[in-house]
This record gives structure tokens, C-alpha cells and sequence, in this order.
């Protein structure tokens, strides 16, 4: 699967250890673990859906 950077500005869900995060062009990527907020890092996009991707940290 194809590898993305989040931009460093996320915000936590109401689900415990899920953090939703955007890349460069807004695209919002959610990573189902509990990063601090503003983290920029790699992720590897896991899946997708018509909104969102869903991805992990590498």
C-alpha cells in the first residue's frame, strides 16, 4: 500500500486510542492508536473509504 505524511495537526475521536490526522492535501486519515496531537509522522494506508483512510503508523 502507498505511504503518506500526516501534516501534524490531528484531533482525538470519541473512540479511546483513535486519532484522526490530514495529509498535505486535507485527505483525513484515521490511525487507530494514541498519538499526541500535532505528531507528524509516516503512516502506511491500511484502507480506505469514500471519505477517509484508514492507515498505521510505520
Amino acid at each position: 500500500m502507498d505511504r503518506a505524511q500526516t501534516a501534524g495537526f490531528s484531533h482525538r475521536t470519541e473512540k479511546n486510542g483513535t486519532v484522526i490526522a490530514r495529509d498535505a492535501t486535507y485527505q483525513n486519515i484515521v490511525i487507530k492508536e494514541d498519538i499526541p496531537l500535532g505528531t507528524r509522522l509516516w503512516v502506511t494506508v491500511t484502507g480506505h473509504h469514500r471519505h477517509y483512510l484508514l492507515a498505521a503508523p510505520v
